[in-house]
């Protein structure tokens, strides 16, 4: 595919892994290739450190960059917290607030410890994406996020998505689901390609070195600064219309290994 990759990031949920939260093999032993190659491989996702040191072998976790919430936080290869970025204590507030008025679910991430304001069910639990043996959120007080920054607030079955990204979408980084079931809010100025481009610095290259693959509008920052870009097949069209993508490229999550192998 090309020489002079020095990065590759890739989002995790329906890019590296299958719906089934499945990773080839061949894309594990893809990595490992690519670092012996001298090319450094972060990982993207809206998920927790938690989920990650869960999913990922230990032997590959250690050779990765991992970049959580969105881009809230960013963990070296050695699992080093180098970022963590808070939702602005007056803006939290004013989501809170909002989301309370709706009487809506919700969740909040403060580090790694994961709470809601009510029980989670088990139709929440799918929303989530959370696998039958993965704990959920713990209910707790949302008094506690007072003097609290939350690293990212989920808000499920938004009754106005719409309304809710045009009162905020200026103070916070905002992403809804595909199905429209799930907002993700973080920090302002935050997303993925901030977070990548702390990455860059501290490998000491640039944008024009970096191969982005994603599948969902959460990735569209990434996109948007890469030179080449990977869409998976099925991702939005607003994602595989950047210049960035490479045409006639649109892999299967379990055909990603084989063409990391290109890199």
């Amino acid at each position: 595919m090309t020489k002079d990759i020095r990065l590759v990031v890739s989002d995790f949920d329906g890019t590296l892994c299958t719906s089934d939260l499945i990773v080839s093999p061949h894309t594990w032993d893809s990595i490992v290739l690519l670092r012996r190659k001298g090319t450094a491989f972060a990982i993207a996702t809206a998920r927790p450190i938690s989920f990650l040191r869960t999913v990922i072998p230990a032997e590959i976790y250690a050779l990765v960059w991992k970049i959580c919430h969105n881009g809230a936080q960013i963990f070296d290869e050695s699992d080093n917290l180098l970022q963590e970025a808070g939702i602005d204590l007056f803006v939290q507030k004013n989501i809170l607030q909002h989301l309370i008025d709706e009487d809506s679910s919700f969740s909040w991430y403060l580090k790694d410890q994961w709470m809601c304001n009510r029980t989670c069910s088990n139709a929440d639990r799918k929303v989530y994406g959370i696998q039958d043996h993965y704990p959920g959120p713990v209910e707790a007080d949302i008094a506690i996020l007072a003097h609290s920054q939350a690293v990212k607030i989920l808000a499920l079955r938004p009754s106005n998505a719409a309304d809710f990204r045009r009162r905020f979408e200026t103070h916070a980084s905002i992403y809804e689901s595909r199905l429209g079931d799930l907002l993700m809010i973080s920090a302002n100025n935050h997303d993925k390609a901030t977070a990548a481009t702390l990455v860059l610095e501290a490998i000491n290259s640039t944008w024009a070195q970096t191969l982005v693959i994603g599948d969902e509008l959460n990735d569209l920052p990434l996109f948007r600064k890469a030179h080449r870009g990977i869409a998976i097949r099925g991702a939005p069209q607003a994602l595989r219309d950047l210049p960035c993508v490479i045409r006639g490229v649109e892999p299967l999550p379990e055909e990603i290994g084989h063409l990391l192998k290109t890199v």
